[in-house]
């Protein structure tokens, strides 16, 4: 019995140091390819911390980069609408001309000047401001007399939008309106039931008159200080 202990107890210290025979070359050879690679080993890593600096590097300037663009993008759009105001103050007589054909050639013009969003904001405060021409020329046609079944279908039109509280007055010229005269210029399309030409000559005005009275329209005339004339064409809805 004794015997056999023995030679578990020798058996179980034979195996106990094979282990730490095992442990002890595993480290030698850990240490051995360590030094080995060390230079590789350190390369490496100097290599995938330039790569970290780097790629923060260019994060960092690509959020420059970008701050940079939008703050160019917003000068461009603070520099259009400056040109489009000095377009406006520099041109406001045709742009807000009587004569429709004048008018739709500034319309083109515009589209085709400035970028569209510049355009299509501008575009639209022009049509704001004319919408206010359009009304009061069907008010009064010849700039002087009310018409008065113009007249009643603009009190109808404000009643059934639930305005009839305004004055005509108000309506035709308050600024904080142009929003509802442009809705109805729209609604009531006075855009195509009145065409206006302005500079007709005198020797003209006969010509110009009959023509439109030819295709159904009531005409109306206007002298211009010139001496030269504006000739308004109304035609029934």
């Amino acid at each position: 019995m004794l015997k056999k202990d023995l030679g578990i107890e020798k058996t179980r210290l034979q195996i106990e140091q094979n282990r730490f025979e095992l442990e002890k070359r595993r480290a030698e050879l850990e240490n051995s390819l360590l030094h080995k690679h060390f230079g590789a080993i350190v390369a490496a890593v100097v290599s995938i911390s330039a790569a970290i600096v780097s790629y923060a590097q260019i994060q960092i300037a690509q959020i420059q980069k970008n701050k940079e663009l939008e703050m160019l993008e917003i000068k461009s759009q603070r520099d259009w609408k400056v040109e489009a105001a000095k377009f406006v103050v520099e041109n406001k007589k045709v742009i807000f001309s009587e004569d429709d054909q004048e008018r739709q050639m500034m319309r083109h013009v515009i589209s085709i000047a400035f970028p569209k969003e510049v355009g299509d904001g501008l575009l639209v405060k022009v049509e704001k401001i004319k919408s206010g021409s359009l009304i009061r020329r069907y008010w009064k046609p010849d700039g002087k007399n009310i018409d008065e079944a113009n007249a009643n279908k603009l009190k109808d039109w404000l009643k059934n939008n639930g305005r009839s509280d305004d004055s005509i007055t108000l309506f035709l010229h308050a600024e904080n309106l142009d929003d509802v005269r442009a809705k109805a210029v729209k609604e009531l399309n006075l855009e195509n039931i009145q065409k206006t030409i302005t500079n007709v000559p005198s020797e003209s005005i006969e010509f110009v008159k009959k023509a439109a009275e030819l295709e159904g329209a009531t005409v109306t005339t206007k002298r211009q200080p010139d001496g030269k004339w504006t000739i308004t064409s109304t035609y029934s809805q």
